[in-house]
């Protein structure tokens, strides 16, 4: 059990704002292949591919999602009319068909999650021909429509290990294809961007002896051959998608290469993208190829594959100083029919991750496989539009704490060139990485890292005020510590904090030193705290305690509670020297 490690005598308090930034990435996979996500099956009318479009919009904005990276290609086929590629099966019900009403489906997924300020990119998976497996060769290509690009090219083809066709990734041919298809997707629609995923060279390959005895002289072994080919392919689509002005990014398989095989890798057991996938994305992100990555990171907080954290700190460490943005993929599809002893049941392992990830504060989004597993967990999709729809609610000027961070902010000193500016000299401590800035009234300053701190001079137009500290995200990381001390204590009747778990209930203590009265209700899914009199909040930690946020009235201060399950009831006992919040 944690215990009370903090508190912080609150001040008079000033509208501060945050520094703008770019907004963080909160995207969702929209899965077409085998009619996971979208359409809910094939052959449906354009009137039911329509309302499910407008399901998917409405369900993204609800949970306070910003992003859409929908599958345009699942295979070597399109949702879209091309004249590169033929319809897919997936909406018609048969490839090289088009849907009722030749029914485009891209442009209008595009117009409407336009239309509710969300970005839509298209994914598209470059090498994949078929997703089933076939007992020979001729078997996959008799399942391709006449219009199919591989069919009308066999040459292009290779048969699998596990019986599926693939495009060979060496040939200029495959490459110049791959590039063709994007530009027509760039100049048609008013996409947001290019999307990749992981499949790349299949895990167990296929037979490319021929290809590498062509092309491959320059190399002397056909490992390094094969990932020059996909590297080719990476930098030509991040040129291009600079031609149009297009983000440009890829979600590789979450492990670059174990410590153990490369000691630049990770301390991980799991199968590796640099060698089974021939993907150096280390490579592609220390180049600079990218606009961002989003490994995808599905393994649980401790798993020994894949442990979570590792994975994250690796790829933070890998991004720093590239520019590249970094998005964490999270495996919501993990949910899907877990088992009430499983940690990823009802979501509890994602928001565990989400929570990680907020406590380092060094991704730049975070994007959920898939939208369907989002939407059929009520506990996550609940904390999503609560954490980014409903945030935690801003009551006159609050006090955020992460417990990460803290902050020293020396005795102020006023300028001898002008005595009603105040200079704060201060001093905290971050992760290693962080951008942090300052702010108070309309003055703000970058703090500058030394040792194990940051470090800066601030002004103020006021000796009293609040500080707020911002992340590279744009978001409050601290967020705020008062300058002074009130003149006087006396009239407070705080004087201490405990809490415990009582039955079902958190029950927090509030010591009194006089006798004091206290209110409590549950208001947009965030516990309400009115103590009074009160001059003095106190700040704390719980298990239970998500985020806290608190206010100084007039006569009383006001907590508000984000608790890490939704709250269903609270009440209050009062006695003379303390009050007693329960909270379920």
């Amino acid at each position: 059990m944690k215990k009370i490690f903090l508190f912080f005598t609150l001040l008079f308090m000033l509208a501060l704002p945050c520094l703008a930034a770019e907004p963080e990435v909160r995207g969702t996979w929209v899965s077409t292949v085998y009619n996971l996500d979208y359409p809910s099956n094939s052959g449906l009318s354009q009137t039911q591919l329509k309302e499910e479009i407008d399901d998917i919009i409405s369900s993204t904005a609800e949970m306070g999602l910003n992003t859409i990276f929908l599958q345009v290609r699942p295979t070597c086929d399109a949702i879209y009319p091309s004249k590169i590629f033929p319809w897919s099966k997936y909406i018609s019900g048969q490839q090289g068909v088009a849907p009722d009403g030749n029914f485009d489906v891209l442009d209008y997924f595009i117009n409407t999650a336009h239309s509710r300020g969300i970005e839509l990119h298209a994914w598209i998976n470059p090498y994949r021909v078929t997703v089933s497996a076939f007992d020979s060769f001729d078997d996959g290509m008799a399942s391709l429509s006449n219009d199919n690009p591989a069919k009308m090219n066999p040459q292009w083809v290779l048969f699998g290990t596990d019986k599926k066709l693939y495009l060979d990734p060496a040939l200029p041919e495959v490459q110049q294809l791959i590039l063709d298809g994007i530009k027509e997707i760039a100049q048609n629609y008013a996409v947001d961007g290019i999307h990749l995923d992981d499949y790349f060279y299949p895990d167990g390959g296929f037979d490319d002896s021929k290809s590498f005895e062509r092309y491959g002289s320059a190399f002397e072994n056909i490992d390094d051959f094969r990932r020059d080919n996909v590297n080719r392919i990476v930098k030509e689509l991040h040129s291009l998608c600079k031609d149009y002005d297009l983000t440009f990014g890829i979600s590789p398989f979450g492990i670059w290469a174990n410590y153990i095989y490369n000691e630049l890798g990770s301390l991980t057991a799991g199968n590796q993208s640099y060698y089974s996938h021939y993907a150096d994305t280390r490579l592609w992100v220390k180049e600079g190829w990218l606009d961002y990555i989003a490994p995808q990171l599905y393994w649980a907080i401790g798993a020994s594959e894949g442990e979570f954290e590792q994975l994250l700190l690796w790829w933070r460490d890998t991004v720093s100083g590239t520019g590249v943005d970094l998005y964490i993929g999270l495996a919501a599809y993990r949910l899907m029919d877990a088992s009430e002893d499983s940690e990823w049941y009802n979501g509890d392992e994602i928001i565990r991750q989400l929570k990680m990830m907020d406590m380092y504060a060094q991704t730049d989004g975070v994007i959920f496989f898939r939208h369907q597993s989002l939407e059929q967990s009520d506990q996550l999709s609940s904390y999503l539009d609560r954490s980014y729809t409903y945030p935690l609610p801003h009551i006159g000027d609050p006090i955020f704490i992460q417990n990460s961070i803290t902050i020293d902010v020396n005795s102020p000193k006023y300028s001898s060139r002008k005595v009603s500016k105040v200079s704060f000299d201060i001093s905290c401590s971050a992760p290693n990485g962080s951008t942090v800035y300052v702010v108070a009234d309309s003055y703000h300053t970058k703090l500058a890292r030394k040792g194990n701190s940051y470090h800066g001079e601030l002004q103020s137009n006021k000796s009293g005020g609040i500080l707020f500290i911002c992340d590279r995200n744009g978001f409050l990381s601290i967020k705020g510590i008062g300058v002074s001390l009130l003149s006087s204590q006396k009239e407070n009747s705080l004087v201490n904090i405990d809490w415990q778990i009582k039955d079902d209930f958190t029950m927090l203590t509030f010591y009194t030193k006089y006798p004091a009265a206290a209110n409590c209700y549950i208001k947009s899914g965030y516990v309400n705290l009115d103590i009074a009199p009160a001059r003095v909040g106190f700040v704390f930690e719980c298990d239970t305690i998500s985020t806290m946020i608190c206010e100084k009235l007039n006569g009383y201060v006001k907590y508000v509670f984000d608790m890490y399950t939704p709250p269903s009831e609270c009440y209050v006992k009062e006695y003379d020297n303390r009050i007693e919040v329960y909270i379920k």
